[in-house]
């Protein structure tokens, strides 16, 4: 994974999984929100309950001259299969709701869990390194032992002193006008990718 997070692919890297973060939530969204059309379903079967339960108070209230209220029982059976019907359509309406949502989450995560859980980390530990890198550089300039670690860490050939410069690293006036670099820094810079 480190040939990945070398400095120069790292913003391609990062724009990689972004996208494919994105792309994976919009599939998700999508999934859910076509199962959810299901429940529209379930609405209309809940409307058609309580047409059903307002046509048995209809049925049961009927009063018939002479005879009285003789559909009374009839009436009552049929509101309670409009009510039976209508929790049924609701149930089922929460049913898919929560289905629709259980889908578009698994089908976001599946995909963009394992590489996030790969990468994160690994993302992490590169940028910690880089930054304790850099902060040994800057708090250490000039130590020669940190710049020879460095060299060696980075796989960086020891710049040879510039003429003329003070010290082994070329750290003088001149070197610094002509642009020399410390061995610790070289390799920083190679290391990360900076020229």
């Amino acid at each position: 994974m480190d040939w990945l997070l070398h400095p120069r692919r790292r913003a391609f890297a990062d724009t990689l999984v972004v996208t494919w973060v994105i792309v994976w939530a919009l599939a998700g969204w999508t999934a859910g929100r076509a199962l959810d059309k299901v429940s529209e379903v379930t609405h209309s079967a809940e409307g058609a309950g309580a047409a059903v339960v307002r046509t048995g108070e209809s049925i049961r209230d009927v009063d018939v001259p002479v005879v009285g209220t003789v559909f009374k029982e009839a009436g009552d059976q049929v509101i309670v299969a409009g009510r039976a019907a209508r929790d049924q359509a609701h149930d089922s309406g929460s049913s898919v709701r929560k289905a629709a949502i259980l889908l578009g989450l698994a089908v976001f995560l599946v995909p963009v869990l394992p590489l996030l859980l790969i990468y994160g980390p690994a993302r992490q530990r590169r940028g910690r390194d880089t930054a304790a890198l850099r902060a040994l550089l800057r708090d250490h300039a000039g130590d020669p032992d940190l710049d020879r670690l460095l060299a060696l860490r980075g796989g960086a050939p020891a710049l040879p002193p510039v003429a003329g410069a003070r010290g082994a690293g070329g750290r003088g006036p001149r070197a610094r006008r002509c642009g020399a670099r410390s061995r610790g820094a070289q390799a920083l810079a190679n290391v990360n990718g900076w020229h």
